[in-house]
């Protein structure tokens, strides 16, 4: 991943290998996980409208969470969300 989103209007589908998950709208940020990992990402967001996006450098992004803790914390708020929604997503394919 080389860039953090967040939409400021539209909305995009979120799919995990293939399969719709969630929706993001206004308000709702993506790729954060692989900035932080510097993995590959763990989902595929397509625009479901018109998307209207702000954009951060992996640099800007780092430098930026590194000096707000407010947003550190967010962020691993989110993380842990995710998390729990995965396992739920994972369980109920079962």
């Amino acid at each position: 991943g080389a860039a953090f989103y967040v939409i400021e209007a539209g909305d995009a589908l979120v799919s995990i290998t293939g399969t719709p998950h969630s929706t993001l709208t206004a308000g709702d940020y993506f790729g954060e996980i692989a900035l932080l990992d510097e993995g590959p990402r763990m989902a595929t967001i397509t625009a479901g409208t018109r998307l209207d996006c702000w954009c951060l450098t992996a640099s800007d992004f780092r430098a930026l969470v590194e000096a707000n803790g407010v947003i550190g914390w967010k962020l691993l708020q989110r993380m842990a969300m995710i998390l729990r929604d995965e396992r739920e997503f994972r369980q109920a394919d079962r």
